[in-house]
């Protein structure tokens, strides 16, 4: 089942952006890391700069979470349990090199 926005609220750390998503009731963490921040949407580094790459491109961001959830790729023993990478926002094809 695809995950939706829980909240609008996020949190920026020097860990990268912390949002929620959700599944029917439950809440779902998710991290956006600082490199796919900056290698990605051009961030540089900086929280507040983290915090606009994230928020002018959370559509994308929340649809790569998304899959990444619906694919299985949970992580089971930390929180948050889906960490964006740049790797999962890459193309297809790009991922096979």
């Amino acid at each position: 089942m695809p995950l939706t926005r829980s909240r609008d609220k996020t949190l920026t750390t020097m860990n990268g952006v912390k949002f929620l998503m959700e599944d029917g009731q439950t809440e779902v963490p998710c991290t956006a890391t600082p490199e796919l921040l900056a290698e990605k949407f051009g961030s540089n580094g900086e929280p507040e700069e983290n915090e606009k790459a994230f928020r002018l491109n959370r559509v994308a961001i929340e649809e790569a979470a998304s899959n990444k959830y619906d694919a299985g790729e949970i992580e089971s023993r930390i929180d948050p349990k889906i960490v964006v990478t740049t790797t999962d926002m890459a193309s297809p094809l790009s991922r096979k090199m």
